[in-house]
């Protein structure tokens, strides 16, 4: 993109103002909407985009932890039955910790899990063909 073709926006978060080069037709399009007093809402795909890309200007002791972990990190945390603390759920450092503390564990119960499933399906389907076989021997007798 040519610099004739961009033009800069300001993000405000909080006291913070970010500049960001953008498209400058985007740039005016978004301008006449926000004339007209509309609200501009940005679907959870952008708004992930824009997660990540604020996440850089963020210090490094002070990252936050990203939506995937902390999915991540609640499904370990049901799975272990154990609870995580606050900074795991805020700090990317204890997040990483937490995670790499509890993975093995949490591979191995959701494997038993999955193995268990399938077992059991495995006997439905056995106790099926048991019950019909049962079922047409009487009617042929």
């Amino acid at each position: 993109m040519s610099n004739k073709n961009i033009s800069i926006a300001t993000l405000t978060i909080g006291n913070a103002k970010i500049k960001v080069e953008i498209h400058k037709c985007i740039y005016e399009l978004v301008s006449i909407y926000g004339r007209e007093n509309k609200t501009i809402s940005i679907d959870s795909k952008a708004s992930e985009y824009i997660d990540d890309a604020i996440r850089e200007f963020i210090p490094e002791g002070s990252q936050i932890v990203t939506r995937k972990q902390i999915k991540f990190i609640q499904s370990i945390s049901e799975k272990l039955n154990i609870q995580p603390s606050w900074k795991q759920l805020r700090n990317i450092k204890f997040a990483s910790e937490f995670i790499d503390k509890n993975i093995d564990e949490f591979k191995i119960k959701s494997s038993k899990k999955l193995q268990t499933e399938a077992d059991n399906k495995e006997k439905m389907r056995n106790h099926i063909a048991d019950l019909k076989n049962k079922y047409f021997k009487k009617q042929s007798v």
